[in-house]
């Protein structure tokens, strides 16, 4: 009689531990603000969650807005993150994390401290340092940055 009961205790605990387990959600907090940069009367900024054309990826933007009537110039995709399939979206992202403008070089840090460089005379991209084991890939062409008014 005493196993029977065992046996229903465990039965009992091995069914609500099953039904109590909530699964783990791999989360991230959201990103900061990244403070935008001015340059010749153009403030580039960097909007989190641009939308991206392409499936399974995350594009992450440079845009370029006139001050004085804060038309949008012009924005460039400056690198992509390929996401694992087999892995949460969210805890894939790089998000831009700092700007920086010297000449006609915009600097680009993420938070992976991935450098990039983009011209805003000739939209060209350029990686200046990767991470180990990164997903992030920069653009094959430059970006179309329409001359200046």
């Amino acid at each position: 009689m005493s196993s029977y009961r065992n046996i229903g205790t465990l039965a009992l605990s091995v069914a609500a531990a099953t039904l109590c387990a909530s699964p783990v959600h791999a989360k991230r907090t959201a990103p900061r603000d990244v403070r935008p940069v001015t340059a010749k009367g153009v403030e580039y900024s960097a909007p989190h969650f641009a939308s991206c054309r392409e499936r399974l990826t995350s594009c992450y933007t440079i845009r370029a807005t006139q001050i004085t009537d804060r038309r949008v110039l012009w924005q460039c995709d400056v690198y992509f993150v390929d996401y694992d399939p087999f892995l949460e979206q969210d805890v894939q992202d790089v998000f831009i994390s700092k700007l920086e403008v010297e000449n006609d070089l915009l600097l680009v840090e993420n938070e992976r401290r991935e450098r990039f460089t983009l011209s805003v005379q000739t939209g060209v991209v350029s990686l200046v340092q990767k991470h180990e084991g990164s997903r992030t890939r920069i653009r094959g062409k430059p970006c179309a940055i329409p001359e200046p008014p």
